[in-house]
């Protein structure tokens, strides 16, 4: 196999790559040979079939994946013996056909990442800003708490049902006439002015009085879960067993009981302990986001044209369904919207590119690597917010690298603005829980501006960024 660089500018990179015949057909021959000693074909015994009718059965086949296998080994070694860190995969093009008993020449082009030289950050200072959580921060939650809870009782006196009200009801639907699967109940819950149930339903049961018989006229909407329910028009034959009204819970035990904790203290406890974590985590994304502004700013290199191009490409995947004819700062005409949200998207893009491959090079420098225990720890984080789903979700993410890779990203890139945090000056600034809201709100609006009004991810770096930067 022999290479030579064909072309070297700026990042762009081109290689003749040349498999000789020789070694092709080599190569192919020992293949064609591991075949045969273990195939197995009526009439004969294994490892005893003609090597003929082999090569007649396998050798196209083979061939090719020899020929894309010698490629990739030359290729490679044309990046090991320079040095190259490619920005994505090469793309390798054939310059003749391969044929048997004939060399094969080929191209690969590619993009090298940019040599970046970091800037010294020790001196920079940045302001951190932290809120210790007061009583008076787990009072208001617990009151919030409180009202968003309903503990539905029996009304005492005989009223007609209203909005907000709970009923008790037994129903039975029909379509045309005839029943359907699910289209009986008892004993159901229905909670007026939820808006839960389908168009009109709740408003039907508005004003009747228990154990009135009602008939509900409506429609399953076209969204509908079930497809051969969908836009059809049913009947409900609604018997309302019991009218309930809602009683706000006290913050005390009873409330700390419905959620699941043993007493008042434990609750106030548990909600001191989330609004911590959540002071913290606000901190830290009003800081980071200083920090990363502070990285793009300070740093200047050219950007591989192919990440940009991948970057924005997934952005568009992701913001496809956005109102392409939304005005845009006065601009009525589809093509100069267009034309608007492609600069705004791929400023967007290099963006990202630039901060994907500053953190990048920071933590490969320093050694920074996301350990097999922080994903998983990651994933468990995950699988508590689905309860009951722990080991379909544990198994997707067994099966599934990718998914894997889009954890590692934001971990990786958390550990890498901690490590620069950790050399520089912080200068701390105490404010409460209302001011660091508004930091944090103030700090998105400017991210919003920076990233777009409809930030596709929160991450910078992305998984492939991460992914093809380390190569």
């Amino acid at each position: 196999m022999e290479y030579k660089e064909i072309k070297n500018e700026g990042l762009k990179r081109e290689f003749e790559l040349l498999v000789k015949a020789k070694d092709l057909e080599k190569r192919v021959e020992e293949e064609l040979n591991s075949i045969a000693a273990t195939i197995k074909v009526p009439g004969f015994r294994p490892g005893k079939v003609p090597f003929s009718l082999v090569k007649q059965r396998h050798s196209e086949k083979v061939f090719f994946n020899i020929t894309e296998k010698l490629l990739d080994e030359c290729g490679k070694k044309a990046l090991e013996e320079n040095n190259i860190r490619p920005a994505m995969q090469p793309n390798v093009e054939l310059i003749n056909k391969a044929e048997e008993g004939k060399d094969i020449l080929a191209k690969m082009f590619l993009e090298v990442l940019p040599d970046i030289t970091l800037v010294d950050f020790s001196n920079k200072p940045f302001d951190k800003y932290i809120s210790e959580v007061s009583s008076e921060d787990v009072d208001v939650v617990l009151e919030r708490l409180a009202k968003s809870q309903k503990d539905f009782v029996s009304i005492k006196n005989d009223r007609v049902s209203k909005k907000g009200d709970g009923l008790v009801i037994n129903y039975i639907g029909t379509i045309d006439g005839k029943v359907f699967e699910g289209s009986e109940g008892k004993d159901f819950k229905v909670e007026l002015g939820a808006q839960n149930s389908l168009p009109g339903f709740e408003e039907k049961l508005t004003g009747v009085k228990k154990g009135e018989k009602v008939l509900v006229n409506t429609f399953f909407p076209k969204d509908y879960f079930k497809e051969n329910l969908r836009e059809k028009a049913v009947a409900f034959n609604i018997e309302v067993r019991d009218i309930l009204e809602s009683k706000d819970f006290k913050v005390d035990d009873n409330l700390a009981k419905k959620n699941g904790m043993q007493d008042l203290s434990i609750l106030k406890e548990n909600v001191k302990k989330q609004l911590t974590k959540n002071s913290s985590d606000m901190s830290f994304s009003i800081i980071k986001r200083d920090m990363l502004d502070f990285l793009e700013e300070k740093h200047d290199f050219i950007l591989p044209d192919s990440m940009v191009k991948f970057e924005l490409e997934s952005i568009f995947e992701q913001t496809k369904n956005d109102d392409v004819n939304k005005k845009i700062e006065g601009k009525d005409k589809k093509e100069d919207i267009d034309k608007a949200k492609n600069k705004e998207y791929k400023e967007l893009a290099e963006r990202r590119v630039k901060l994907g491959l500053i953190i990048s090079e920071i933590g490969m420098k320093n050694q920074i690597r996301v350990e097999q225990k922080e994903i998983e720890n990651a994933i468990m984080l995950h699988t508590q917010q689905y309860p009951g789903k722990e080991k379909e979700i544990m198994d997707y993410y067994k099966n599934n690298p990718q998914a894997v890779s889009a954890i590692r990203g934001p971990i990786f890139e958390d550990k890498v603005i901690n490590f620069i945090l950790s050399k520089c000056k912080i200068n701390k600034n105490n404010i409460d829980q209302k001011q660091l809201s508004e930091k944090l709100a103030d700090s998105q609006s400017i991210e919003n501006k920076k990233d777009g009004k409809k930030n596709p991810s929160s991450k910078v770096l992305k998984k492939d960024t991460v992914k093809k930067s380390k190569k």
